[in-house]
Parts: structure tokens; C-alpha cells; sequence
């Protein structure tokens, strides 16, 4: 293993993103060449609340988007297709964040902290979402078609909903809600 990171993403939340580079245990018994070393597929997990979801990293080509947008009414529209990474935050009220996550191996991490806010993701493939809304009166809509996907949504605070949809086999869905 080369690296082991692990960064919380908000203070009060129990979401954090831990990077672990190189294939795990076994991996750090092994010598790799250079080409090897660039070849091996890196992890990640998002830990939510006691559940750990692994998030397959990207290959060569593909695509990482990080937006933080802080503020009220802000409105976030998103659509990865094919292996494609992920990381969102709004910080404030009112703020929608709407994504689409087509094909396989897409991750998504969605923060949203204050009061108001709303989420709705649908995902066709196996992807994989790790949704936290902390504040009152928020709504998580996710929507699973195909199979493979794995969701955990958490949510903080009084008044929220949280719907989810399934079509499709082979789906694993966490969801936390707490006061």
C-alpha cells in the first residue's frame, strides 16, 4: 500500500472519504513495477453512520468533478456517465442538487447542510451514491434502475423525508435518519 488517507468532510457528520491506493493487504507484500503500480485500481469507501460502501476509483479516462457551493437557493445539476467520481457540497438553505449517473462504476457524494434543502438522484447502472443531508426539513428522493447500485443515505435533524425507488436486482441501500 502506498497511501492511507482519510478525511472528514464535515465536522459534524459521519461521512468521511478514505483513499486507499493499491489493490489492499495483499498488495502491500508486492512489489510492482512502475506500469503495474499506475495499472492497479484504487478504493475508496465512504463511511456513513456505521456503513462502509466501497466506491471503485477511476481508470484512465475518466472524469472527477468537486463543487462546494455555499450560500442560499443554489442549485446544482449533475450527469456522469462511465466511470466517473463525484464530490458535492451545499452549505446553507433552500439549495436543490439534482444528478443523473448513467453506466457503471460512477460514484457520487452529495453533503448538504442547513435547512430546506432537497435531493433527487436517479442512477441506471451499477453506481454507487453516498448521500448526508444535515438540518431540518430536508428531502432525499434517490431512484435505482438496472442493477448493482449501492445507496446509503443519511439525514440529521427533524422533518425530513427520504424516498427511494428500486427497479431492477442486486441493489444495496443503507438509510439513517436521527435527530
Amino acid at each position: 500500500m502506498r497511501d492511507f488517507r482519510k478525511a472528514t468532510l464535515q465536522g459534524r457528520a459521519a461521512l468521511a472519504l478514505v483513499s486507499l491506493f493499491g489493490a489492499g493487504p495483499a498488495a502491500a507484500q508486492t512489489v510492482l513495477t512502475p506500469e503495474a503500480q499506475m495499472a492497479a485500481p484504487a478504493q475508496e469507501y465512504a463511511v456513513i453512520g456505521r456503513e462502509t460502501i466501497p466506491i471503485p476509483l477511476l481508470s484512465i479516462g475518466g472524469n472527477q468533478a468537486s463543487v462546494t457551493q455555499t450560500g442560499q437557493s443554489n442549485a446544482l445539476n449533475l450527469e456522469q456517465q462511465g466511470r466517473s467520481v463525484a464530490m458535492t457540497q451545499q452549505l446553507g438553505s433552500s439549495n436543490t442538487a439534482s444528478a443523473t449517473l448513467r453506466g457503471d462504476q460512477n460514484a457520487l457524494s452529495l453533503i448538504q447542510t442547513g435547512t430546506g434543502n432537497t435531493s433527487s438522484i436517479t442512477t441506471i447502472g451499477s453506481n454507487t451514491v453516498g448521500v448526508q443531508q444535515i438540518g431540518d426539513n430536508n428531502r432525499s428522493d434517490i431512484k435505482l434502475f438496472g442493477q448493482g447500485a449501492t445507496v446509503t443515505s443519511q439525514q440529521i435533524g427533524s422533518g425530513m423525508s427520504n424516498a427511494i425507488t428500486q427497479g431492477g436486482v442486486g441493489k444495496a441501500v443503507s438509510v439513517v435518519q436521527s435527530r
